[in-house]
């Protein structure tokens, strides 16, 4: 459930639609620190979590952002 939302977001941010788990945010979707911001404050609000600039800095992949949210939803 959360990679199909994610992909939504994603399409929306990079006009990009065919992405996996393996995508890279910096390396295949050609994001900056300013796209992934937009992209965290994006997931905060679609899954009402909060990730925070520092856990943010660690993500590369659409598969580390998933997992992140699905930990910090759980939380």
């Amino acid at each position: 459930m959360e990679m199909e939302i994610l992909k939504q977001l994603i399409a929306d941010e990079f006009d990009e639609i065919d992405v996996d788990e393996q995508t890279g945010f910096y390396d295949d979707l050609g994001a900056d620190w300013m796209d992934m911001l937009e992209m965290m404050f994006a997931c905060e609000e679609e899954f009402e979590i909060e990730i925070g600039e520092t856990r943010m800095k660690e993500i590369q992949t659409v598969g580390e952002l998933v997992e992140l949210i699905r930990q910090l939803s759980k939380a």
